[in-house]
């Protein structure tokens, strides 16, 4: 069902097309956070980048929603929720809210669409190792570019589209 090899290829050329349009169009931006996501069901993986001025401006309204819902929660009793809305990412962790929401894109074939659901999840075993490949691949491409001192990336996994972030900078 999953073809590895040829994901690997899918994504290598996601890659070199993601590295042409950032140096083509955007070569003056300052990367912050950088999302590489494949969603299993629709057969399509992206590359997402963000600035650290777009993540503070969407930061700030989520912390505003979130400290109003959080009043609410309480007067409510849920504690739960509650300390749930208390506990708010450190930056804009959303690609579909990052500057640049698709600087490429890839169609599949390595996998079927509709593989997450066909297999209950399981699909994330395969898919998480294969983009760990792809995530290291990804740092030494994104190192070419201007990034913050705080610059990130992360690629996606079965529970968020922002998994386990990695900085960009050699420390």
């Amino acid at each position: 069902m999953f073809d590895e090899a040829l994901y690997q290829i899918e994504m290598t050329r996601l890659l070199q097309d993601a590295e042409v349009v950032m140096r083509r169009d955007h070569p003056n931006v300052v990367i912050y956070s950088v999302a590489i996501w494949t969603d299993p069901n629709a057969a399509v993986s992206a590359v997402s980048v963000d600035t650290k001025e777009n993540s503070d401006v969407r930061l700030a309204r989520l912390t505003a929603w979130a400290h109003a819902r959080q009043a609410d929660a309480l007067a409510a009793g849920d504690l739960e929720l509650a300390v749930r809305l208390g506990n708010l990412p450190p930056r804009n962790c959303n690609p579909a809210e990052f500057v640049i929401r698709e600087l490429a894109s890839a169609k599949h074939r390595s996998f079927p669409r509709g593989w997450e659901d066909a297999s209950g999840g399981d699909c994330w075993q395969e898919l998480g190792r294969a983009l760990r490949a792809v995530r290291a691949k990804a740092m030494e491409m994104f190192r070419s570019f201007p990034l913050h001192p705080d610059a990130e990336l992360a690629t996606n996994g079965a529970s968020d589209w922002y998994d386990s972030p990695s900085p960009l900078h050699s420390r």
